[in-house]
């Protein structure tokens, strides 16, 4: 079974204005260390392969396509913030 994935951002910049704004602030992201996240982990691999993430990983984080719809383009919005955000102390 083939697993369905899509691309949350369509560049490098929406990627780190994403990140920045939820995995950079929470208090689950510390960049000394191995992501504890599954959403940081899967946003970082999808950094450095292909810009994907799984259907899993998206619905994880949170997406404003609820259903994911699949499209030719595999894209998928997610939520301005991740459903997993903690507030850093």
């Amino acid at each position: 079974m083939i697993t369905q994935t899509y691309r949350p951002f369509s560049n490098g910049t929406e990627y780190d204005m994403w990140y920045c704004a939820n995995c950079g602030q929470c208090a689950k992201h510390d960049l000394e260390a191995a992501p504890i996240c599954a959403d940081d982990d899967a946003l970082l691999s999808a950094l450095f392969d292909d810009g994907k993430i799984t259907q899993e990983a998206a619905e994880f984080i949170g997406t404003t396509d609820r259903p994911i719809q699949d499209n030719s383009l595999g894209f998928c919005t997610l939520n301005s913030s991740c459903a997993h955000f903690e507030q850093r102390a």
